[in-house]
């Protein structure tokens, strides 16, 4: 073989490596239709959280008129939502709210469930960098969202996360992990919802709250469509905005889950046109496709729920391949029948 011959092929030979490279590092750095973003310095923020409940537990149960008095300086209207809202105590002007609040926390079960939440959240170094991440993405892909603190409480297992008008909420007392003794005795903490109880899931539900709030609850008429392509783009965002997120847990899937519902990506989305469920209006159907529970009612048991939301996920996935250059803002804005037109999605990635 000649020498040009040779180096030919060996040209060719570092093309073909060349491009599969390329390729691979497309793939590893696409994010959802777009190109995954780096940010610029100037659009990166740091998040510290205001620590609430440990302010709150300072002297253990013994609540005085002072320290009272110093919290609500402190944490302004949202001691007031913590005291009248979230454990729905008493009013907050109640000249006995400190014994109140004493009894509250001093009742063996509120005592132990603080005590343990306080020393397996001493430390929120590692909520703080992933949420400064990512709201250094949220605020990237929505510049004139609301500006929000960060608050940390514990509310007896009443709620997950919050959001004010200027106040993202923690809860931190529902992300102690699966295997909580106190979580079986909890009337409304089915089975399934055990695995999303963790810690890894702290950031990844804040964030949702804040997408969300975001979101028209829908652009037309009710649909399954409609409400399905809410949490469709809900899905996508989160995407964006936490990039390093496994799926399985923006989705709060189990990794079976995961699994099925990307081998079945095609039978989902003929499942839903052959059964014409797409304009469908029942909200039944939509309950039944787009609400949590162990898997989807009427499909196999290792299915897995919401499968509405998955498919919608998908054709938006597809609608940003196609148009790029479509900013989250402007996705958020369109109806679910322009999206679905223009992706031309025909139920595989």
């Amino acid at each position: 073989m000649s020498t040009k011959a040779q180096n030919s092929k060996r040209i060719l030979a570092i093309v073909i490596v060349t491009i599969a490279i390329a390729a691979v590092f497309i793939y590893q750095n696409y994010n959802n239709g777009r190109e995954k973003v780096v940010l610029p310095e100037s659009a990166k923020k740091t998040v510290v959280v205001r620590r609430f409940d440990q302010d709150l537990y300072k002297s253990g149960a013994n609540i005085s008129p002072a320290h009272i008095a110093a919290l609500r300086v402190k944490y302004g209207d949202f001691f007031k939502l913590y005291v009248e809202d979230l454990i729905a105590l008493a009013d907050v002007r109640d000249p006995s709210l400190h014994l109140e609040l004493q009894n509250f926390l001093s009742d063996p079960y509120i005592d132990t469930i603080y005590q343990e939440t306080l020393a397996a959240y001493g430390d929120l170094k590692d909520i703080e960098a992933q949420l400064s991440e990512a709201f250094s993405y949220y605020y990237y892909f929505f510049p004139k969202a609301q500006p929000y603190q960060v608050i940390s409480f514990v509310s007896g297992f009443q709620y997950k996360n919050a959001l004010t008008d200027s106040v993202l909420l923690l809860g931190l007392d529902l992300h102690l992990g699966r295997d909580y003794k106190y979580y079986p005795k909890v009337a409304y903490l089915s089975n399934y919802m055990l695995p999303r109880l963790d810690r890894q899931y702290l950031v990844p539900d804040a964030l949702k709250a804040m997408v969300e709030d975001l979101l028209p609850p829908y652009l037309g008429e009710n649909s399954l469509l409609n409400a399905m392509m809410v949490a469709g783009k809900t899905q996508y965002a989160l995407k964006a905005i936490l990039p390093n997120t496994p799926d399985s847990i923006l989705f709060g899937y189990s990794a079976a889950q995961m699994d099925w519902v990307n081998q079945n990506e095609l039978a989902i989305w003929d499942y839903l046109l052959n059964e014409n469920l797409l304009y469908s209006a029942d909200v039944n159907v939509m309950a039944r496709l787009l609400n949590d529970g162990p898997f989807t009612t009427g499909l196999p048991q290792e299915s897995a729920p919401r499968i509405a939301a998955f498919a919608a996920y998908k054709v938006i996935n597809r609608f940003m391949e196609r148009y790029p250059t479509v900013s989250m803002q402007e996705l958020f804005e369109m109806n679910a029948q322009e999206i679905v037109k223009k992706a031309k999605y025909k139920g595989k990635a």
